[in-house]
């Protein structure tokens, strides 16, 4: 009970007018949001693995989580509405995003649109890590296919960004091979942690949201981050059948396609609804 009344105390102070927001309640929503993450013990040598190189470096790439054979077989089941997403002629039951201008196209709902895909996003070991990094009773709450198949295209999501400055975690699956010049995630390495240079940029999400750079870095941000920070850019490549698990308070960012295609899974967690 203390605890649902205390998220329900956050959920107000986060919907109050950008002018009644000063730090101090900022403090007393973050302190009152982050009283629902309860991690729990790993339950396995390889889940406490997975959960110590989270903690430290933000990020892990898996190549060969799934077999090859499978990831393609995924890949297939998603050609056809993803190909009629992107040319505008998807009259599918599912929800859908065609973002032309990023050349980016998703389909959401993606484990009812594609029954291969379930057994990611339902993959016990994410599940049993996302358990052990944000809280014990974690939830999937956006299940996605991705396709970025358009060559040279910037999308807004390759500008470097931390998603929140609440604790949540993203888990991707990449079902085309994805080399340096295949689009892949770029992770800025320890840029998760807790530290005072990105307390401004937090404040400034939870005062003015999208109306703000929202967790948005300039190149003269990004510079004194990778320079002074020490955060390196990690590129995130492997073959079709990596698994990639993120936790999303760190910078990280999309790359532009260079050649190719690429498709991927992604499965966005956090804490139930109460």
């Amino acid at each position: 009970m203390a605890q649902m009344l205390s998220q329900k105390i956050a959920r107000k102070l986060d919907g109050l007018p950008g002018h009644y927001k000063n730090r101090v309640v900022f403090g007393v929503c973050r302190n009152l949001w982050y009283a629902k993450y309860r991690p729990a013990a790993p339950s396995s040598s390889d889940v406490s693995e997975a959960v110590d190189e989270l903690r430290q470096n933000g990020f892990l790439v898996r190549p060969g989580h799934i077999g090859t054979s499978q990831a393609e077989a995924m890949a297939q089941e998603l050609e056809v509405p993803m190909n009629a997403i992107r040319e505008g002629r998807y009259d599918g039951e599912y929800p859908f995003y065609r973002l032309n201008e990023d050349g980016v196209y998703r389909l959401l709902k993606c484990d009812e649109a594609a029954p291969l895909t379930r057994a990611f996003f339902e993959d016990d070991f994410v599940h049993q890590v996302a358990r052990s990094i944000v809280s014990h009773d974690v939830d999937s709450y956006q299940r996605m296919a991705e396709l970025r198949p358009d060559v040279a295209v910037l999308s807004g999501a390759d500008t470097p960004h931390f998603d929140d400055w609440r604790h949540r975690l993203k888990a991707f699956l990449y079902l085309t091979d994805v080399g340096p010049e295949n689009a892949p995630l770029l992770f800025y390495r320890g840029s998760h942690k807790v530290g005072h240079w990105r307390k401004s940029k937090e404040y400034e999400y939870f005062k003015n949201g999208k109306r703000g750079t929202y967790g948005h870095f300039s190149p003269g941000e990004m510079g004194v981050l990778v320079d002074e920070m020490g955060f390196e850019p990690v590129s995130c490549v492997g073959p079709a059948g990596t698994l990639i698990i993120a936790d999303t308070r760190g910078v990280h960012s999309g790359t532009v396609l260079k050649t190719g295609r690429r498709m991927m899974l992604s499965n966005y967690m956090d804490v139930r609804s109460q």
